[in-house]
């Protein structure tokens, strides 16, 4: 794909500010307006929405909020997080089911930009009714993500399994195909990076002010089920 070059002019101070931010957000002032432009275009006009006197909304312009009950699954990879969320979407099939690998593998290119777009996407599929979410829980864009599903009714489950459990589960084929820009590390050391963040002061002020279930990964699965839907107040709907 042939590629051309945008020039846009600042101030220096304001490109400082700028460059403080993303950095922040873990992208650069460059990436963040390419991630900008894309979503204008996905969008077809401003991917927020702009009035008078109004702070701009992070959620899409087009799209309301009509989220139900928001039941996200976080963990280590190979926690036994995605066998869970399908568990429990069999049991409730009026309940969206979505796992941020879905949107990696239809919106994301490996690249920053690409991997923002994915996780605009996945923000939008949690605006829409009842749903069961999966991710591992890490990244800057995690939890700004996170952050714009404040005032809406969020469950966190957080999916307890040790490392040492997880990296003995590890498939080397299991992510072939998914775009992720950001792990160089290994899987191994990913796991750990993950469980890391999972018992750090970031990740509890990331759940702030949402409810917050502590599940053991290592219990079987039917009482896995039975804690998430006691904790959430989900019933399974009645045999027709």
């Amino acid at each position: 794909m042939e590629t051309v070059e945008i020039g846009l002019e600042t101030s220096a101070e304001f490109k400082a500010e700028c460059d403080e931010l993303f950095a922040k957000l873990g992208i650069s002032t460059e990436e963040a307006i390419s991630v900008f432009l894309h979503q204008a275009v996905t969008e077809q006009g401003f991917p927020f929405t702009i009035g008078q006197g109004t702070k701009p909304s992070v959620r899409p312009a087009t799209v309301p909020s009509e989220a139900g009950k928001i039941i996200h699954i976080f963990g280590r990879p190979n926690s036994g997080k995605t066998t869970l969320r399908n568990a429990l979407a069999s049991r409730h099939p009026d309940f969206n089911n979505f796992c941020i690998d879905d949107f990696r593998r239809e919106y994301g290119d490996g690249t920053i930009t690409g991997e923002m777009r994915a996780q605009y996407r996945f923000l939008d599929s949690k605006l829409h009714g009842n749903g069961f979410y999966e991710s591992s829980g890490t990244g800057r864009m995690t939890e700004h993500t996170m952050d714009c599903l404040r005032g809406e009714e969020v469950y966190i489950i957080v999916l307890e399994v040790p490392d040492e459990i997880c990296i003995s589960r590890i498939d080397p084929h299991k992510y072939d195909g998914i775009p992720f820009p950001f792990f160089d590390g290994g899987k191994e050391e990913f796991i750990r990076h993950v469980g890391r963040f999972l018992d750090s002061w970031a990740f509890g002020g990331m759940c702030r002010g949402f409810k917050v279930l502590y599940l053991d990964g290592m219990i079987p699965l039917d009482e896995q089920i039975a804690k998430v839907e006691e904790f959430t107040g989900i019933t399974v709907p009645a045999a027709q």
